[in-house]
């Protein structure tokens, strides 16, 4: 298949497993949604305001990894940044557990590149 299944199989890591820890890391919580209440707030007062800029963490974005996006990439096609970032977070996760080191994006899924989105109009 591709180099992100070999890691998988490599491994031990299944594709159900990793799509359970990927839905536990990004569900919203308590934190989340009072970063969320107080951007809004700062944002009513001065509109335009990042994260960044109104001195706030990101909160977590609430939506997992899908079966599609695990069988992209286990095929070796391009998936978007975000969903790379998910993949390479729930892997550490999993390695974590089992006592070996993390990874990093170019390690798990090897030359293939980001999928880019669409260009602006």
């Amino acid at each position: 298949m591709g180099q992100f299944s070999d890691f998988l199989s490599e491994k031990g890591i299944e594709t159900k497993r990793l799509l359970q820890v990927s839905q536990r890391l990004e569900r919203v919580g308590n934190a989340d949604r009072d970063l969320i209440r107080k951007r809004a707030e700062k944002r009513r007062r001065n509109p335009g305001q990042s994260y960044a800029d109104a001195n706030l963490g990101k909160p977590k974005s609430g939506r997992s990894l899908r079966p599609g996006h695990i069988e992209a990439a286990m095929q070796d096609k391009p998936v978007p940044g975000p969903v790379r970032s998910k993949m390479v977070r729930a892997v550490n996760r999993l390695l974590e557990k089992k006592g070996q080191d993390a990874v990093t994006a170019p390690k798990l899924f090897g030359a293939v590149p980001g999928k880019q989105g669409k260009k602006p109009r």
